[in-house]
């Protein structure tokens, strides 16, 4: 049976009411170092901070050695291994750091990011481009030798063109949302729509091929997008004393955290359940799972994603086998936002009403434990409730 949630805070209230008067603007795209203030020969992960090396999942470490060949720092993904364990890199959550990243995917200084903005509060997100095509892709936690040539396109190449073209034309995000929300997106597990309607708008702004052959081969492009948004959403209700508004989530593959608005430097953890859902196929079905990894969480945070199920019928369908009927968590909303209020979609999560009995769910791809196989299908979880 559904709790009943209790009343928001006055404060809680208002750090929504900033999140609901976000606009996110896709206005850029660059190098991470030339935004953000990283200290050197650091790599930035999903959620919150490791508690030792020895639990560091293997597709993190796998990751975070194809952001260190990238970045010139190992010749190989064995030397970039050995680099992750030994501490010649130091590991530090993205998103204490002003970046929210996908997955097991690792940033580095030379990483291509985006920029988005929200003009009405004047909060930022940023996320990494979408690093492309599933196989070797660095977010699943299964990269090749190649993995890094990619990575540096995507700094080179991909970066400055797309910035070029946001920056020439600035691209309104929600619109773009709600129109996917009506065609059948919930704007995490299902970005189908929301992609189909950024590279219409983006393809007549691109003059070349390599970028444009990129962008038809990102097929999840949007999804980096709107984690940028959400996170803008959220950081516009940051800082307000006695908030309890969730303004930041994320999981490491060992534990997950959440971040309030009264103190957004600080994590609040606990141990990361694994998603359920269907497998890409049969062959799959014995594979382990990694526990939850990912900054995606921050989609939730902002209201969309599993609390937007009800918007995607055939998500619903194909996590039905693997969840309670009538899962709990689509009425967390706390405040209209004007983009969304005829689809009475309401944002903003308030922490104090999440318990184990009501938790903050959230739809998360599934991850093999061993960092070989990659993508091994997409799944939902409880992601996170304050124990009683």
């Amino acid at each position: 049976m559904t709790e009943t949630r209790p009343t928001p805070s006055p404060a809680t209230l208002a750090s929504a009411r900033l999140l609901a008067a976000t606009a996110p603007i896709l206005a850029g795209a660059g190098r991470l170092a030339e935004s953000l203030s990283v200290p050197p020969k650091t790599l930035l992960h999903a959620g919150p901070a490791y508690w030792s090396r020895i639990d560091i999942p293997r597709s993190v470490i796998n990751a975070a050695a194809a952001a260190a060949m990238a970045e010139g720092w190992a010749a190989d993904l064995d030397e970039g291994r050995r680099g992750v364990l030994d501490g010649d890199f130091t590991l530090a959550p993205a998103q204490s750091h002003g970046l929210v990243v996908p997955l097991a995917f690792v940033a580095g200084p030379s990483t291509a990011i985006l920029t988005v903005v929200c003009r009405e509060t004047g909060a930022l997100g940023r996320a990494p481009l979408n690093d492309g095509p599933p196989a070797g892709a660095a977010r699943f936690g299964a990269p090749t030798q190649a993995t890094a040539a990619r990575l540096r396109m995507l700094a080179e190449v991909a970066a400055p063109a797309l910035d070029r073209a946001f920056r020439s034309a600035p691209i309104a995000l929600a619109p773009i949302a709600a129109a996917a929300l009506r065609q059948g997106d919930e704007l995490h597990a299902s970005v189908a729509a929301a992609n189909a309607q950024l590279s219409d708008i983006l393809a007549p702004l691109l003059t070349d091929d390599a970028v444009a052959a990129y962008l038809a081969s990102a097929g999840q492009f949007f999804l980096n997008v709107w984690m940028a948004a959400a996170m803008a959403m959220l950081n516009a209700g940051a800082g307000i004393p006695g908030s309890t508004l969730l303004i930041g989530a994320g999981a490491n593959g060992v534990r997950t955290g959440v971040r309030l608005a009264s103190a957004p430097e600080v994590w609040l953890e606990q141990g990361a359940a694994r998603p359920d859902g269907p497998r890409l196929n049969e062959a799959l079905a014995g594979v382990a799972l990694c526990p939850a990894v990912g900054d995606s969480a921050v989609i939730e945070a902002a209201g969309f994603g599993a609390l937007a199920a009800r918007f995607a019928p055939a998500v619903q369908a194909a996590f039905a086998p693997f969840q309670p009927a009538a899962p709990a968590g689509t009425d967390l909303g706390i405040a209209s936002h004007p983009a969304f209020a005829d689809l009475g979609l309401k944002v903003g999560v308030d922490r104090a009403g999440l318990r184990p009995g009501a938790p903050l769910p959230a739809h998360f791809a599934m991850l093999d434990a061993a960092g070989e196989v990659g993508l091994v299908g997409r799944g939902r979880l409880d992601f996170w409730a304050a124990p009683d």
